[in-house]
């Protein structure tokens, strides 16, 4: 999966792993084989205290940009 931004709109381009109210938020792959995760963020990534990306099934290599 890739999720990508832009500041189109008048946005930041930021990404965030959690809520507005600093609450934490995980992804979790849980089935199937081998996989990746790409952030691509315009601006920044973001990641609320205690949040985590996580793999139950397989390998998940995960790529983070800003």
């Amino acid at each position: 999966m890739i999720q990508t931004t832009d500041a189109g709109a008048g946005g930041l381009g930021n990404i965030t792993l959690g809520d507005c109210g600093g609450n934490p938020a995980s992804i979790t792959k849980t089935g199937g084989g081998d996989a990746a995760l790409t952030l691509s963020a315009y601006g920044s990534l973001y990641f609320n205290s205690g949040s985590a990306i996580t793999s139950n099934s397989g390998k998940l290599n995960v790529n983070l940009l800003a």
